[in-house]
């Protein structure tokens, strides 16, 4: 029999549990600035971890919509989440890795427009 952990034991006991994690230069910077939530099912550590994770990719993410050529379905996303290097040196986004976060699809046109943050 394994040895029982008394802190994950009262954790996974919790109905609700959560971490959180702030940087008040950001709601400085964006007082319209939103909480990020994200539900699932990991130990404390983990949680931290992903919480100070997401925190530092939010310090200053820009967000662009990009036009290609062709559709996009859900099949794309099967795996993990698409990502791009723009090249538009206007913007200063070279080198910089941006996932997508939403598309739509224009069937008619044949084109799809990401919404890519990074």
């Amino acid at each position: 029999m394994a040895n029982l952990d008394t802190n994950r034991a009262a954790f996974v006991q919790q109905e609700y549990r959560y971490v959180i994690r702030t940087n008040p230069t950001v709601k400085a910077r964006n007082d319209s600035a939103r909480p990020i939530t994200v539900v699932g099912n990991l130990d404390e550590a983990t949680a931290n971890a992903l919480a100070g994770k997401y925190l530092a990719e939010n310090v200053s993410p820009r967000v662009f919509d990009v036009i290609i050529q062709g559709v996009t379905f859900l099949d794309s996303f099967v795996g993990t989440v698409p990502t791009f290097i723009l090249n538009a040196p206007r913007y200063q986004t070279d080198g910089r890795v941006y996932k997508v976060v939403g598309f739509t699809t224009d069937f008619e046109a044949n084109t799809t427009t990401l919404q890519v943050r990074g």
